[in-house]
């Protein structure tokens, strides 16, 4: 409507047409149940662009669809400059922040070290894992069974795999070789975190009497054993190696036939 102003009618206008500096303003409304702060208001109606803050209840056109804080107390404005956020859940405890830290470095572990406390909490990659901060300020390097560090993502699949010295493939009555296993977790070496006893080597060429005698004998001798002919008096056989993982409780194993 555009009439003549009149005694005791109340106008008001947001912006100006050419003038820059008279484009600014904010105003508070209990109706619309916001504070706005408006800019760049060249003419009569407010659009989306010139909303520049809104606290309290944000225009339904500054919000996309299927928005989850309609009709909610809310803050809406173009940039944020904060050294500090602090999330709460329903209970009005505080959500820490994950941060990510990158490659693990035991530099940073010193001079920026790993937080974990109320309000942040690191996480690094390691090993091609993911791994996050569960005490504040740790040196320790990242692993699987670490007390320092959660083990997020990753793989930590558990695989065996026998070297032979002098290769599978022997003459009959010149085998001489030295069979030794290794047990990764995902690509992490954990080889030598398994005790002796925790390894062990087993025998099977179809008699059952003289593998049972050969395991017997070499029980305890860790993730290595060296073969003679002595130790493979049949035209074939296997050797079993099994490795058992305390951390995980589980075994793994694997095999090398002559």
């Amino acid at each position: 409507m555009n009439c003549a102003p009149t005694a005791y009618m109340n106008i008001a206008r947001y912006g100006n047409f050419t003038n820059e500096e008279r484009q600014q303003s904010q105003y508070f409304s209990s109706s619309e149940q916001r504070i706005s702060l408006l800019s760049g208001v060249d003419q009569y109606i407010i659009e989306p662009k010139h909303y520049k803050v809104v606290i309290g209840s944000v225009p339904e056109a500054l919000l996309p669809e299927n928005n989850p804080v309609s009709g909610r107390a809310s803050i809406y404005l173009d940039n944020v400059i904060a050294k500090n956020f602090f999330q709460i859940d329903k209970d009005n405890e505080i959500i820490r922040t994950v941060r990510d830290r990158g490659l693990w470095s035991a530099i940073d572990a010193v001079t920026n070290p790993y937080q974990c406390n109320a309000q942040y909490q690191d996480e690094v990659y390691h090993n091609s894992c993911k791994y996050r901060c569960i005490v504040e300020g740790t040196t320790a390097e990242p692993r699987y069974d670490s007390t320092d560090w959660l083990l997020v993502a990753g793989d930590t699949t558990l695989t065996l795999d026998i070297e032979s010295t002098d290769g599978e493939t022997f003459l009959v009555g010149q085998l001489s070789t030295t069979l030794t296993a290794k047990v990764k977790r995902g690509v992490t070496d954990i080889t030598a975190d398994i005790l002796v006893g925790d390894w062990s080597w087993t025998r099977e060429t179809g008699d059952v009497a003289s593998d049972t005698i050969w395991n017997t004998d070499h029980a305890g001798c860790g993730n290595s054993v060296t073969l003679t002919n002595e130790d493979l008096a049949a035209l074939s056989g296997r050797f079993i190696c099994t490795a058992y993982v305390r951390d995980g409780a589980e075994s793994v194993s694997a095999q090398v036939a002559f």
